[in-house]
């Protein structure tokens, strides 16, 4: 009898301790920061994408994770994604194939084969590539008093060096993405802010927002109106073909491009204006907005 409680033990042990260094256990979630460019977007803007594990599913003969995605940015899309593990591999799935994007059987100058995913204007991926990934260093966090490693290779994705860590993944954004140039641009601060799994809670130190926010804060969207200026709200931003304008007095609107020529000009009466832009090329572009009272109010729009 007390050989079979002994097994019945060791099994609970195995898989209690199989629990904690899997990656995204059901209830897991991320927190991260998504299109928050302070200097083109008039008072700031901080939005977030949350993933959260809902729950197994099966693709074909494998078990994954039905990830649920909600977004609170121009840059992602909300609904949801899977992912699978296998040996200590993650593996993403997308358009019916399984793309491998981390190794955390990976050893300090290992060569690896690692999906990247090509973004033209959001998520999800216009594409996935298969690039050589060469592990150059592995790091040690400590985090809840676990040992949580940071694999690291000097492959770039623009603006950041490839890495990812550990029970919680990516430090910047969920996947690893390769977006252009303009998206690089517009897509600003990118970081985790938060990660919770039950087991490991981590709060990004470097997040340079109020500590005392919590996860899913946001600010700047409802575009409110600073001390002296006209109440005037424009959206989208980023846009695609249009935009839409908001104001509570009537007044002048004037659009630049960078270099200061005049393209066109608007005139507003109180209340809500659509306003096509889809013959302008992708850029950024300054908006000024005069009203009755001579209040003036200048933007800054990204035309994607």
């Amino acid at each position: 009898m007390k050989k079979y409680i002994l097994i019945i033990l060791l099994i609970l042990i195995c898989s209690f301790l199989s629990a904690q260094s899997a990656f995204a256990p059901i209830g897991a979630s991320w927190h991260y920061n998504s299109f928050c460019i302070e200097d083109l977007i008039p008072w700031g803007q901080y939005a977030h994408v949350k993933y959260n594990v809902v729950k197994d599913t099966i693709i074909g003969n494998d078990t994954c994770k039905l990830i649920k995605v909600d977004a609170r940015s121009t840059m992602v899309e909300s609904g949801t994604m899977i992912i699978k593990e296998d040996n200590e591999s993650i593996y993403y799935y997308h358009q019916n194939t399984f793309y491998k994007i981390m190794d955390f059987n990976a050893q300090e100058g290992d060569t690896l084969f690692l999906s990247i995913v090509y973004v033209g204007n959001k998520l999800p991926a216009d594409s996935i590539v298969e690039e050589k990934i060469v592990i150059n260093n592995i790091d040690t966090l400590y985090i809840d008093n676990h040992q949580i490693k940071v694999f690291k290779s000097n492959y770039s994705l623009v603006n950041y060096y490839y890495q990812y860590w550990e029970k919680i993944g990516f430090p910047y954004e969920f996947l690893p993405i390769k977006r252009t140039w303009l998206e690089n641009l517009v897509s600003g601060r990118r970081s985790i802010r938060c990660y919770s799994d039950g087991i490991i809670n981590y709060n990004n130190p470097d997040d340079e927002v109020d500590e005392n926010l919590s996860c899913d804060y946001l600010s700047g969207l409802s575009m409110e109106k600073p001390e002296n200026q006209t109440q005037i709200t424009i959206y989208p931003n980023p846009f695609v073909n249009q935009i839409i304008v908001r104001t509570a007095e009537n007044g002048q609107l004037v659009i630049h491009d960078v270099f200061g020529n005049q393209l066109n000009t608007w005139f507003l009466n109180e209340g809500e204006k659509k306003i096509d832009l889809s013959a302008l090329p992708k850029g950024i572009y300054l908006l000024h907005f005069t009203s009755v009272n001579q209040s003036i109010t200048n933007y800054k729009i990204i035309k994607l």
